[in-house]
């Protein structure tokens, strides 16, 4: 081998070593830290509003939903579909009892909330909270981003109607909450334990 041959060879490899690590390494940490600072200031605007003295501190439904969005910022890094998968693979092959579901809990909690408009602006928060959660699970993985796509042509091909591109990102929205339903459950149900 010569000097010249060996100096692509290095050559190669650094280039594809620094690529690697940009790719597996860098931009992942950027998603997560992006994704968790979207949820921190989305967090911050429920205390705000809490603050405000719209709903209590104590009320059963911001508590829910504070503990919700602390799950999701904590354990963020566990949400790639890999995991998810695997996690509801693994609770649905041990038949383990399953505890009260996350949605149980934020109903019952939703119907006590004695004023219309702050139960609306709950829901809200909540709606928010998944919306970010979905964008990073989806986004972040090549294989639930093709489901995704070939889901939404699907229903674009029998909702052919819809050409806005206002009725294309309300398709995409509805597609992608039918496509992580489960998986999205399962995230809450973690998040209420932890």
């Amino acid at each position: 081998m010569t000097a010249l041959q060996l100096a692509h060879v290095l050559q190669t490899v650094v280039v594809l070593g620094g690529t690697a690590l940009v790719f597996f390494w860098l931009i992942p940490t950027l998603r997560l830290d992006v994704y968790r600072q979207k949820l921190f200031v989305l967090r911050d605007q429920l205390f705000d509003y809490a603050l405000s003295g719209e709903i209590s501190f104590d009320d059963p439904a911001y508590r829910l939903l504070r503990d919700h969005m602390n799950g999701l910022i904590r354990y963020g890094h566990h949400l790639s579909i890999f995991r998810v998968s695997l996690s509801m693979l693994i609770s649905s092959v041990t038949n383990i009892e399953p505890r009260k579901s996350w949605h149980d809990s934020w109903s019952a909690a939703l119907a006590q909330v004695p004023s219309e408009c702050a139960r609306k602006r709950l829901i809200r928060f909540h709606e928010d909270a998944v919306t970010h959660a979905a964008k990073h699970l989806i986004l972040g993985s090549p294989v639930l981003l093709a489901i995704v796509a070939v889901a939404m042509i699907g229903s674009g091909l029998s909702h052919a109607t819809q050409a806005s591109l206002h009725g294309l990102r309300q398709l995409a929205a509805k597609t992608s909450k039918r496509v992580l339903r489960r998986p999205l459950d399962y995230l809450e149900d973690e998040a209420l334990c932890a």
